[in-house]
């Protein structure tokens, strides 16, 4: 895999002008900043993470961007199921001040979180999904997988 020092050298080397180190790396990370979102092979990830009885947010990763498709809830029988999306104020709506317990059907994405619906009732299930992960930007010469 190609380092930031070798895509540096590389764009240099088919350049006709010289001087251009600074330019070079600031469209680097400007190309990187402008698809960060997007999905490639080297940014996909994947979570899971197991429900808490009564609880209705959970966490995406440090490193979470956008979702790739939607989470799905796996039950304790090892049955697999994508949760309906919806809004948060769709989700807020359902609860109407209640707080119903059952089977997590639908989820909106708040933030750094994702929020279920209805409340599970017990600890037997677990959430997944895939999501493209905001790696960080390279500032050495050595960095990869950007």
């Amino acid at each position: 895999m190609a380092t930031y020092g070798d895509m540096k050298t590389a764009i240099a080397g088919d350049l006709r002008r010289t001087g251009l180190a600074d330019v070079i790396a600031r469209k680097i990370l400007e190309a990187i900043a402008h698809f960060k979102d997007e999905p490639w092979y080297e940014t996909e990830s994947s979570f899971t993470e197991a429900s808490v009885a009564d609880q209705r947010e959970y966490d995406f990763p440090d490193d979470f961007s956008v979702l790739i498709g939607d989470v799905h809830v796996t039950d304790s029988a090892g049955t697999r199921w994508p949760l309906i999306p919806c809004s948060i104020g769709e989700l807020d709506a359902m609860r109407d001040g209640l707080d119903l317990t059952g089977t997590p059907t639908y989820y909106a994405v708040y933030g750094s979180q994702f929020l279920v619906e209805p409340l599970p009732a017990d600890a037997l299930s677990t959430f997944d999904a895939r999501y493209v992960s905001n790696l960080a930007a390279p500032s050495a010469d050595t960095d990869v997988g950007f």
